[in-house]
Formats: structure tokens, sequence, C-alpha cells
């Protein structure tokens, strides 16, 4: 329940498609990532249920900065600290990959019992979050300066949104995390 959610998540104010459609598509607001252009719902629908979805989901893709590769199971989604300065979190990332500090690529049973403090060093942060990922999707300045709006694609293979932002989305910054 939608409204369970806004309560338990202070800050974070989640809607239904329903709603978006209403205020973000039907008032133009969206627009064509090709021509720039306002863009509509098909046959300006707004009220999805127990339709066929696909028709909706080519007009998102067609409308936002949708993340094509994006597999919770294989990417983190990366936030980093300072605006979309990327480099510090790439590196984070470099090194982890490469074992810089010496140690092997995390595991998640490296962390059972075990968890990091959520105001641990970024390094070790990203470690426990990685646990078997070797990707990060990276929120960037292009994303951020040109896209109102951002897609996280689901396909039919179960994959969701809706479960524990923590499993899948990387704070640079520890505070952000806590919104």
């Amino acid at each position: 329940d939608i409204d369970v959610i806004n309560k338990e998540q202070m800050g974070l104010n989640i809607i239904t498609m329903e709603e978006f459609l209403k205020r973000e598509a039907l008032s133009g607001n969206l627009k064509s990532l090709e021509t720039g252009e306002s863009a509509y719902p098909p046959s300006n629908r707004t009220q999805w249920d127990n339709q066929r979805l696909n028709p909706l989901w080519n007009y998102l893709r067609r409308v936002t900065k949708s993340f094509e590769i994006w597999e919770p199971t294989q990417c983190v989604m990366a936030f980093p600290a300072v605006g979309s300065d990327i480099r510090s979190v790439a590196a984070l990332m470099h090194n982890i990959l490469v074992g810089a500090d010496g140690r092997t690529f995390p595991r998640p049973n490296d962390f059972q019992g075990a968890p990091t403090r959520v105001d641990a060093p970024p390094t070790e942060r990203l470690r426990e979050i990685l646990a078997e990922r070797r990707k990060i999707c990276m929120y960037d300045d292009n994303m951020h300066a040109n896209y109102s709006v951002v897609h996280f694609k689901a396909e039919e293979d179960g994959t969701r949104l809706i479960t524990d932002f923590y499993t899948f989305l990387y704070f640079e910054d520890w505070r952000q995390d806590l919104w």
C-alpha cells in the first residue's frame, strides 16, 4: 500500500503510475527524447490496471532516461556524493575490482553477521552492496542535466524496483542514504 510506504519513508513521496501519468504526461511535461516535443501516453490512457503494459513501457522508454542494461542482480545504481561527479565512485569501484587493498572481491556471505556500519567509509559500504555484482550504473552529469525523469525499467523476468532500496542503490555520502 503506497500510503503505508509514504508514512514509513519520510521524505520519499511515492505516487501511483496513474497519478504520475495525469500529473506529468497529460500536462505535456514528458517530452520525446527524439523530437523534444510533448508526448502523451497511448490513447491518453492513465489507468493501466489489467491492461497489456508493453505500450505503456514503450512510451516511458521514449520519454525518460532508461537504464537499458540495468540488472539489479548485476549492477548497483551509484549516486556520487558531490553533484554528479563520478570520478570518486569510479575510483572506488576500480580499486575493489582489482583488489587494490589485497582483499578478494566481496561475496554476500562475507557480511552475514557482520554488517557494515551505515557511516563506514565509502569503500566498505560499496564492497558490501556489491557482493558479487561487478558493475555500477552511475548517476552522472548527463543524466542530471538532461533528464527530468529517470525510468528504472524492469523486465518480465521478475525484476522489480519495489524492493528494499539498500539492496541495489549506493550513495557515496552515507547521510544521503538515510533520507
